[in-house]
């Protein structure tokens, strides 16, 4: 039984439930080197784990082969859920296995339609990496949200929205296009891991207002770095967050912050003892 794992290799925690599945791995590349690697030079194999939209050449060259080969795919980005395209989703049901993160990975699988089998992982984080910082107690507050690519899934008009009457400073960090029309958020472009930890020793408070994500290593960084964090209702990364930190829109986060008064808002214990078993089961 020869199972394949296809990677950007952007990813370190796909690669790792690849090679605990002990997976050939097989680096597809960038444009336009991928989509040659993608339809040309796909390697044979029994069963392939997948990331991003490599589910869909697999499955084609299975349905004209006839082959019977199992697909599995690590459903984490949110193009999966959010498409409205009747071909993908199509494709997207002739996945034999959904590897989702989470409760609500789960839940957002089934709403686009997707009838196979799934299984529910959690991402796994290395809490050493990161040091403990002490958050200081000021009347300003001072959030850092972590907004990569797509600012509008990432929620960055929600976020600005929701500080409009509040005194605050706002560091957005990643690679984004977003220009904020306030001064009040500065935005950072991609740091090195020192730089983003002198970020969370000078801020108070992590914000991810994401419409959509399916779960949020980034909040985790923050959260076992030692700042409070708020979290749309949109993120997987909710079921181990303190309901009264989770907020559905603008407003509801504007009444937060408001309130000025943040406590340690995750859920450690309820995080660690989730199974973090990443074992393909068909």
């Amino acid at each position: 039984m020869k199972i394949i794992g296809l990677t950007t290799g952007e990813h370190k925690y796909h690669i790792k439930i690849m090679k605990e599945n002990n997976a050939e791995i097989h680096n597809m590349g960038k444009w336009p080197n991928r989509f040659i690697n993608e339809f040309f030079k796909l390697p044979n194999g029994d069963i392939y784990i997948t990331e991003s939209n490599f589910y869909a050449p697999i499955i084609i060259k299975k349905i004209i082969q006839r082959k019977k080969i199992k697909v599995v795919n690590i459903a984490a980005s949110p193009k999966i859920f959010l498409t409205k395209n009747s071909i993908m989703k199509w494709l997207i049901n002739k996945v034999d296995l959904m590897l989702v993160e989470g409760v609500f990975g789960k839940e957002n699988i089934r709403k686009i339609g997707y009838k196979g089998k799934t299984q529910i992982i959690y991402p796994t984080f290395d809490k050493e990496k990161f040091e403990k910082v002490n958050v200081k107690k000021d009347k300003k507050i001072k959030i850092v949200t972590i907004a990569r690519f797509d600012w509008k899934i990432k929620g960055l008009d929600i976020l600005e929205k929701a500080i409009e009457n509040i005194d605050c400073e706002v560091y957005v960090i990643g690679k984004s296009k977003y220009k904020p029309k306030t001064n009040k958020m500065k935005m950072l472009g991609e740091l090195k891991k020192e730089e983003l930890l002198e970020i969370f020793r000078k801020t108070n408070l992590y914000v991810q207002a994401s419409r959509f994500e399916t779960f949020s290593i980034a909040t985790l960084e923050a959260a076992y770095s030692g700042l409070p964090v708020i979290v749309s209702n949109n993120c997987g990364v909710k079921e181990f967050v303190n309901e009264k930190y989770i907020f559905k829109n603008s407003k509801e986060l504007n009444e937060i912050l408001k309130q000025n008064k943040f406590e340690k808002s995750f859920n450690f214990e309820k995080y660690e003892k989730a199974d973090k078993k990443i074992k393909i089961i068909f």
